[in-house]
């Protein structure tokens, strides 16, 4: 019995190291593909560029240092469309957005001089 019992811990033995050893292959196979597809660094994005002029905004009555400072705002703010682009971005490329006139044009109002 004990010649019987040796023999099947050594099978046992080896089975779990075959065991350990295939699934050490298999993770670290999955993580080499995850990492060369899914988990692959993506390429930044280039600069957004800065836009001068709102396009369906009146600026015109803003004396030239609000205006300038608020077309400066509305590039920086991001746009609540769900575009990813700022606010002047939105203005500028996406004419039908309503969420970027509105937030341009209470910027505008803001920087109105009472």
């Amino acid at each position: 019995m004990p010649k019987i019992s040796r023999k099947r811990s050594k099978l046992e033995r080896k089975a779990a190291i075959a065991l350990f050893l295939y699934a050490g292959v298999i993770v670290g196979f999955t993580f080499l593909v995850l990492r060369f597809t899914a988990w692959r660094q993506s390429e930044p994005d280039a600069e957004a560029p800065f836009y001068a002029g709102l396009p369906g905004v009146n600026i015109s009555h803003l004396p030239p240092a609000a205006a300038s400072a608020v077309v400066k705002k509305l590039n920086l703010q991001r746009c609540h469309c769900g575009c990813l682009r700022s606010v002047a971005g939105c203005r500028n490329r996406h004419d039908s957005c309503t969420d970027s006139i509105v937030a341009a044009q209470a910027e505008v109002n803001a920087a109105v001089p009472h």
